[in-house]
């Protein structure tokens, strides 16, 4: 779980900072904007695979209100 308050963006280099098992290869990457005084909470599903999937095949059948499946890509370093 990810909390997320008193900053105007959120990068994919904060995923780094909260979670362990993993590197975010484009830490300067921006994933979402916000105004400072808004809080969120941010729970992240990862899990291995191989190759493409799209994200109608990433949504679990049981899947909560608010959830935002994501296509899934693998590409190793190096291609």
């Amino acid at each position: 779980m990810i909390k997320v308050s008193g900053q105007d963006v959120f990068k994919a280099g904060n995923i780094n900072s909260a979670l362990t098992g993993f590197e975010v290869l484009n830490p300067e990457l921006v994933i979402f904007r916000m105004e400072p005084d808004v809080k969120i909470q941010i729970e992240l599903t990862i899990n291995k695979g191989r190759g493409y999937v799209p994200a109608e095949e990433n949504e679990p059948i049981d899947s909560e209100f608010g959830l935002i499946a994501i296509d899934a890509i693998l590409l190793p370093q190096g291609m």
